[in-house]
């Protein structure tokens, strides 16, 4: 039998061992335990309008670092899915990892299978999933980010700031054919405002060896933030508005560096991403925040759901994306719009297949949580066939 761990009552002082259920399972800002106890009610009813913030704090807290971590996971997956980077030699050297492309193509497969031969460590291969893509993680999460914060961070609560990291702290040096970057872009991070302090949700800060979903404001700026120049700060969703707007043929906004050959396809998928989620809550008759409230076992069972499902339909849409006798793209020139550079876009191809399409066909009849649910290969062989 395990020996008792006595603790101070947050009243008195006195030695116990019980706890505030309201937020036993709680977390302070660093997402570690924190736990009020007390002897007993009188001494719980004397301090609660103390407590009472500290406890909707510690789980608001913890409905945070969750959501994080499962945002984060949702990020990879979606990344690993539509990787449109041709790496065929990955080279680690003095903490900086070297990646290897072709030139610049225009035409071809949309996405390429991540080269998992090439690299074996999963912080690196977080690094180069993540490589100049912070924006597309703005882009393409802020809707799920909306619904995993819900009920602790309003719309107007959760901000996205793009802002220059430190320099030096980027790990990914591209090779692309015979040209060498190594810059250190501007980086892009969500900023979550509770009522008790501010958090910074990095989804692709591994590119910067920064692999926590969730970190506090001050820690992060010490860490990683360059204040000059200073920070554009956005309202939530501004970079998903962006994302349509250039799927539109609004081009303004593309860096003259980028060709946007796979942006609708980007686009596309957000939408099968949210008929899923939607899929599965209703189903479910729960929502992804309260999910993330729940007891330990639920909160696994539940995120391993949706996300397995996830994983499974973004896969299997960008898996014919892959393969030369798929659908490709073409980048071609896009009409000026009046005040638009102009610039390139993707054309797509006979064979494509909507998400809303999609999704009706082979994603639909998903019963969650039983042992039948499809894998990426059942509904990729039954889109083939």
């Amino acid at each position: 039998m395990a020996t008792p761990v006595y603790t101070r009552c947050k009243t008195c002082a006195t030695a116990t061992t019980k706890r505030c259920h309201g937020c036993s399972k709680g977390v302070d800002s660093a997402g570690l335990p924190a736990i009020t106890y007390y002897c007993g009610r009188d001494c719980q009813r004397i301090h609660f309008k103390t407590h009472k913030k500290q406890c909707w704090g510690a789980n608001a807290r913890r409905q945070l670092y969750r959501g994080g971590q499962f945002l984060q996971d949702v990020y990879f997956a979606f990344r690993e899915a539509a990787f449109n980077l041709l790496v065929y030699r990955v080279k680690s050297e003095k903490g900086m990892l070297h990646i290897y492309e072709p030139p610049v193509f225009t035409t071809g497969p949309a996405f390429f299978a991540f080269p998992d031969h090439l690299v074996s460590d999963s912080k690196d291969k977080k690094a180069i999933l993540s490589y100049c893509n912070c924006t597309f993680a703005s882009a393409v999460m802020g809707e799920m980010v909306q619904k995993a914060f819900r009920g602790i961070a309003n719309h107007n609560a959760i901000h996205e700031i793009q802002f220059a990291p430190k320099d030096g702290i980027g790990r990914i040096v591209c090779h692309e054919g015979n040209e060498i970057n190594s810059k250190d872009y501007a980086h892009e991070v969500f900023r979550v405002v509770l009522k008790d302090a501010e958090y910074i949700l990095d989804l692709a800060g591994a590119q910067y060896a920064q692999h926590r979903a969730i970190v506090p404001l001050p820690q992060y700026l010490s860490s990683y933030y360059r204040p000059f120049p200073p920070p554009t700060v956005s309202k939530l969703g501004h970079k998903g508005g962006w994302l349509r707007e250039i799927v539109d043929g609004d081009v303004r906004g593309i860096a003259a560096t980028c060709d946007p050959c796979t942006f609708p396809v980007y686009y596309d998928m957000v939408k099968l991403m949210r008929l899923t989620v939607d899929d599965w809550e209703r189903k479910q008759k729960t929502t992804l925040a309260k999910v993330l409230n729940e007891k330990q076992g639920i909160f696994e069972a539940r995120t391993g759901e949706v996300l397995a499902a996830l994983t499974t339909n973004i896969r299997a849409f960008a898996a014919t994306w892959k393969v030369p006798e798929g659908p490709t793209f073409e980048s071609v020139a896009v009409p000026l719009k009046e005040g638009s550079r102009g610039g390139r876009m993707t054309v797509k191809t006979k064979g494509y297949v909507g998400p809303e399409k999609f999704f009706e066909k082979y994603c639909a009849d998903v019963e969650y949580g039983t042992t039948e649910q499809p894998t990426e290969q059942d509904v990729v062989a039954e889109a083939a066939g």
